[in-house]
């Protein structure tokens, strides 16, 4: 249901979501902890991450009737 690109990523990362619905962005790093949220309600946003570390991250984007995952690498 969503894209991020590009993967892997330095600074800034796009989310490509299929539809209009509104959602909720959950980045976890791989200990689980919870590095990052953020309210989504637009098709195409742009977010920066250069704040984080670099490594591996799980975006987590859900809805009222959805929640996939994906992961992408920072460098």
């Amino acid at each position: 249901k969503f894209k991020v690109y590009p993967n892997p990523v330095t600074s800034s990362v796009t989310i490509s979501i299929a539809d209009e619905d509104s959602y909720h962005l959950s980045i976890t790093d791989l200990s689980g902890k919870i590095v990052m949220t953020k309210s989504l309600n637009v098709i195409e946003n742009t977010l920066d991450i250069s704040s984080l570390s670099a490594g591996a991250y799980f975006f987590e984007l859900s809805s009222d009737n959805i929640k996939d995952v994906v992961k992408i690498l920072k460098n």
